[in-house]
């Protein structure tokens, strides 16, 4: 972090360190897309190669059309596991920084060394305090 004691500027470093995990996380997440498009597409032409045309006249025999859509329903099923998780991830790491990042430029400015954290309470809810 730097070492000016202006909350201004101290805040604004925050918010662009926040900025980059926000954009990091969201090229992940295309990197995913684009992965499960690619798998999609793979699947699809591996159809072609063996039925020729995907019509209906095609897929309607020996359950084709089921089988193909099972195989990308698991396609997407798997892509969107991985996006909510990191989605969930992402926004807990988002929290986490926000709130020590700026404590710690309230920190900076005020000259203190205050003791931040993070804790749960009984019911498991998260409680703030210094």
């Amino acid at each position: 972090m730097a070492k000016t004691r202006n909350l201004e500027t101290n805040q604004n470093k925050t918010a662009k360190a926040l900025e980059r995990i926000e954009k990091d996380a969201t090229k992940s997440i295309a990197r995913d897309y684009k992965n499960a498009l690619a798998l999609i597409r793979a699947e699809l032409l591996k159809r072609i190669e063996r039925f020729g045309k995907l019509n209906n006249e095609n897929l309607s025999k020996f359950s084709r059309r089921e089988k193909l859509f099972k195989d990308i329903n698991d396609i997407l099923t798997g892509l969107f596991r991985n996006v909510n998780r990191k989605i969930r991830r992402n926004s807990d790491i988002q929290i986490k920084q926000a709130y020590f990042r700026n404590a710690w430029c309230i920190d900076t400015n005020l000259g203190v060394a205050l003791k931040w954290k993070i804790g749960k309470n009984f019911n498991g809810q998260i409680k703030w305090y210094i």
